[in-house]
């Protein structure tokens, strides 16, 4: 397994840079564009720390995940509106668009009352990607 991933690793980082996905796309007869090799490596990134989490109590977890709500919830009102999950998501570099933010709210935003709870929020990050996309294609 080691080895494999050493063969994609070409500049020896420890991690498979988006140009050496494509690389290794490209190698295996597929053309990406930029948007899929992103998509996958954000798919990549978050199945990772997902996996850290298996490794943790759910005391550990359960903090995390309060902490990480109360960053998004900036005025503190015990929601996360989407003009908050903006603000941070562009805070911290990530270069979505108008459409991916509605896209992502809509997508936690599970009772559909304009504003994102804690439970949500724990619903959010604790199911596949797999089946946010099935809510997704659903509305």
């Amino acid at each position: 397994m080691r080895e494999a991933f050493d063969i994609f690793d070409q500049n020896s980082s420890g991690y498979i840079e988006s140009f050496e996905l494509r690389n290794v796309l490209q190698a295996m007869g597929q053309n990406p564009t930029q948007k899929e090799i992103d998509s996958i490596i954000q798919e990549a990134d978050f199945a990772r720390i997902m996996k850290s989490y298996v490794f943790k109590n759910s005391t550990e977890i359960d903090n995390e995940l309060l902490t990480a709500f109360q960053v998004f919830d900036r005025d503190k009102n015990g929601f996360i509106s989407r003009q908050e999950l903006e603000f941070v998501l562009k805070s911290i570099g990530e270069q979505l668009t108008t459409e991916e933010i509605d896209e992502l709210f809509r997508s936690a935003d599970a009772n559909e009352d304009g504003k994102i709870s804690y439970k949500e929020f724990v619903v959010l990050f604790s199911q596949p990607a797999s089946a946010k996309g099935q809510k997704q294609q659903q509305t």
